[in-house]
């Protein structure tokens, strides 16, 4: 089996990512909680921007940085 080597960076990226999901959602939620008589706030918010939200942060922090294999 072929072991999968990851850099610093890439460790780093990934843990970004995450954070940055943990706190989308903490504040998605608390919108949702200080404004509970905003349907149309919670529409736009919770079911169209954070799931998309969700995608681009997921790739982003899943993606492996470009490295430059001249500069070695």
């Amino acid at each position: 089996m072929q072991q999968v080597r990851t850099s610093p960076t890439h460790n780093q990226r990934a843990f970004w990512g995450v954070l940055c999901l943990l706190v989308l959602t903490v504040l998605a939620m608390t919108v949702a909680w200080y404004w509970p008589d905003q349907p149309l706030l919670h529409f736009w918010l919770v079911a169209q921007a954070v799931p998309v939200l969700y995608v681009i942060l997921a790739w982003w922090g899943a993606q492996a940085p470009t490295e430059d294999r001249d500069a070695v």
